[in-house]
């Protein structure tokens, strides 16, 4: 389609940022696309050196909760929301550095 000058306008004329830029060939850009999308492949490594964690995790949060949870569901739930996010996030800190 003729721009406002008369010319007819290209594709890097449509898409300026691909005006210095060579656009990849097709297998070239499907193996960029392979190599991004390996940390995000069910199966592979990543999701593997995590399975036991997650499993650990998921078996935990399947028990039911102890006397001495309820008792801490009902002391927190007494709280204002301020107050409980301070709390979980002081446990949360303390879990990552026990030492501190």
């Amino acid at each position: 389609m003729p721009d406002h000058r008369g010319r007819r306008s290209g594709p890097s004329d449509e898409l300026p940022h691909l005006r210095h830029h060579a656009v990849p060939r097709p297998l070239a850009a499907a193996e960029q696309l392979r190599q991004v999308a390996v940390a995000y492949d069910h199966s592979g490594a990543i999701e593997a050196a995590h399975e036991a964690a997650r499993l650990a995790y998921k078996a935990a949060f399947a028990e039911p909760v102890t006397a001495q949870e309820q008792q801490y569901i009902e002391l927190l739930a007494g709280r204002s929301a301020a107050r409980r996010d301070k709390i979980v996030e002081l446990a949360e800190e303390h879990a990552r550095h026990p030492e501190a």
